[in-house]
């Protein structure tokens, strides 16, 4: 709701394509010195830093702050006896609360009846820079009592695993709200019915900080370079806040929709597309950074990531430079992933071909029907009960073969055999299984 500069690119010039709901937006790095004012006893949280904490706060909150900053644990900084004594904010009639920064975009929430939980969290390793975790939330809403937490758990491993970048800014506010959207400095999440919901909500939301707001990446045209990385975030840190947890975001989707006559490659431009914007977006890419992780290795896909992420922060990298960077930092042509996933029209499908016994077990002959890279994950089962799992990264169908062997050494009679993992996308999951008998 305020005049904003549109990016100018070396790719397309200006950014003329109009915000219409649909797509999300393309931000240029801007420096905002923003001034609210609102009646007394109304909290403003704002992207960017408070210049005027003492102008607006009253002393106990004000010293409940200072101590948050300081704090490793959360405290309320506002709790419920601010709210019934009235002594959030000074006795002024109105208060103004002034916020600046250097950010992609400005959002602020209000409230005079929200509780306010905060604490500080080492987020670099190298020079121990801090940045203040917060929520804002009516109590009422029970899981938000969990959110600083989850957050935090996010940031930190954000922060020191999964990609292994700092978290870039000063702070971050989580606000109970009436969405599900993310902004520079700030989430606005609705209320949750369950923890599995609060968990996988909130460290996907909190993911985009880096993508797109970090890397400058233009959701508009190509949503998949920051909704992918959320999806695999959410992915990964859930299980770690949570082991019960089993995120299978967006695959019954991709299962579903992948290889329709109106399905689309990935990089078709956001702008273009509507049936299938949502596996484009999130369930495709996501699978192709997961792949890419298996493929790669641990460390060689975190050096490379790390890599793309420091040569193009705030730089609006388009997906070939994407691509270039993963090939570059990896030292791998990775041109023929690139290719299936990103360009290519088609679906994800493995197939149990046949199982022959051979002098020292068993010849395991997968196919794959479709023309979509997927890693081969079987599961075996044995007629004494006793079961095991064959994994081959995707590389296996490099060279563009149909059928891959799985050799299989053991001495056991085998009673079941299995094909599919959690996050292995495939449209037709009924040549996935091969009954060998007792």
């Amino acid at each position: 709701f305020f005049p904003r500069i549109t990016v100018y690119d070396d790719t397309e010039g200006w950014d003329v394509f109009e915000y219409m709901g649909e797509q999300e937006t393309y931000f240029e790095l801007s420096n905002f010195n923003v001034f609210v004012t609102v009646p007394k006893n109304y909290m403003v949280w704002g992207t960017g830093d408070l210049q005027n904490p003492t102008d607006v706060l009253h002393e106990s909150v004000l010293k409940k702050w200072t101590l948050a900053l300081r704090s490793d644990k959360p405290l309320f900084v506002i709790d419920s006896n601010d709210i019934k004594n009235k002594t959030v904010t000074l006795k002024n009639k109105w208060n103004t609360y002034n916020f600046k920064t250097t950010a992609p975009d400005f959002v602020f929430a209000l409230s005079d009846h929200y509780l306010w939980q905060g604490r500080s969290l080492i987020v670099d390793s190298s020079s121990y820079r801090k940045t203040f975790v917060t929520t804002a939330f009516n109590p009422l809403h029970k899981d938000f009592f969990e959110v600083n937490d989850i957050s935090a758990k996010t940031l930190e491993v954000m922060s020191f695993d999964f990609p292994g970048v700092p978290y870039p800014y000063p702070h971050l506010t989580v606000v109970d709200g009436l969405d599900q959207m993310e902004y520079p400095m700030m989430i606005n999440d609705n209320p949750t019915s369950s923890r599995f919901d609060a968990v996988t909500l909130t460290d996907h939301e909190i993911f985009h900080q880096l993508f797109p707001f970090w890397m400058g990446t233009n959701q508009t045209k190509y949503g998949w370079m920051d909704e992918g990385w959320a999806t695999i975030g959410e992915w990964y840190i859930s299980p770690l806040i949570d082991s019960t947890i089993v995120d299978d975001y967006g695959m019954d989707a991709i299962a579903f929709f992948s290889g329709l006559d109106w399905d689309t490659p990935i990089i078709t431009s956001t702008t273009e597309i509507s049936r299938t914007r949502f596996i484009n977006n999130y369930a495709k890419p996501a699978l192709t950074y997961l792949y890419l992780w298996d493929m790669l290795g641990d460390s060689l896909f975190k050096k490379s990531l790390q890599f793309y992420m420091n040569e193009w922060n705030g730089k609006h990298p388009v997906p070939w430079d994407f691509f270039n960077c993963i090939n570059t930092a990896s030292g791998k042509n990775l041109n023929w992933f690139w290719k299936a996933w990103y360009f290519e029209h088609g679906f994800p499908d493995l197939a149990i071909k046949a199982a022959d016994k051979t002098v020292d077990g068993y010849s395991i002959t997968i196919e794959s029907i479709g023309n979509k890279p997927v890693p081969i994950n079987i599961f075996v089962t044995y007629a004494d009960g006793s079961q095991e799992k064959l994994h081959r990264t995707v590389e296996v169908w490099k060279d563009g073969s149909k059928l891959n062997t799985v050799i299989l050494k053991t001495g056991k009679k085998i009673k079941t055999l299995s094909l599919g993992d959690v996050h292995d996308g495939d449209t037709n999951k009924k040549n996935n299984t091969l009954e060998l008998g007792e």
